[in-house]
């Protein structure tokens, strides 16, 4: 985890999102923190490039699982990010968060 950190802080991009992403999703109940900490440098990316799909795929369960954090700052973090996700038009974000914060089966991506 602590790779992952440093690399995508240096650029923000990657080569291979989805496949970053969707591992990034499954340690993030292991490592909530760094898990929301890269979300957030990876979602400063251009719109409309395979980086936000791969991001609007799994951010879901990533951001779930911050704020589920017994953390207050990860809680923050990951509100703060979902909140400027939305703003990116990412709309139905928050409907997939919530139904995973209450036990359903995040709806699937459709604002891409």
């Amino acid at each position: 985890m602590p790779h992952l950190v440093r690399a995508t802080g240096a650029t923000g991009r990657l080569e291979i999102p989805i496949q970053v992403t969707a591992r990034l999703s499954a340690i993030a109940p292991h490592h909530p923190t760094a898990s929301v900490a890269v979300l957030d440098v990876l979602s400063n990316v251009d719109p409309g490039d395979w980086q936000t799909y791969a991001l609007a795929e799994h951010a879901p369960r990533i951001l779930a699982v911050g704020l589920r954090s017994e953390d207050t700052t990860v809680q923050q973090r990951a509100r703060q990010l979902l909140d400027r996700l939305g703003r990116q038009g990412h709309l139905a974000l928050k409907d997939q968060v919530d139904a995973l914060l209450s036990g359903e089966s995040a709806p699937p991506v459709s604002e891409i």
